[in-house]
């Protein structure tokens, strides 16, 4: 996932509304993916260089992190068809791991 804060900046909006929209649009490969039968989606929403922004930046990406851990994922394997491969970054918000498949 790239350009959210582009996004963001080209409607005049801060950046966290770009990654809220990330998140949406997100949501909306991953239902497409189930729907066409796609059997492995990788998505990489957070490089180790993004550790480098300033505090509050990292701060707000790991709480919409959370909100797609705690509400996104449970919610998409409701609707069928999503297993979740590896686990889940919860380590990085200090939470234990959850199995998700």
């Amino acid at each position: 996932m790239n350009g959210n804060r582009t996004w963001a900046r080209q409607h005049r909006l801060l950046a966290y509304r770009g990654h809220e929209y990330g998140r949406e649009k997100l949501k909306e490969v991953i239902r497409w993916s189930i729907e066409y039968g796609l059997e492995c989606l990788t998505v990489f929403a957070f490089s180790t260089e993004n550790w480098e922004r300033p505090k509050v930046q990292v701060s707000a990406l790991m709480r919409l992190l959370g909100l797609v851990l705690d509400d996104d994922v449970p919610a998409l394997h409701r609707e069928g068809g999503l297993r979740q491969g590896g686990r889940p970054w919860r380590w990085l918000m200090g939470r234990p791991s959850q199995s998700c498949a």
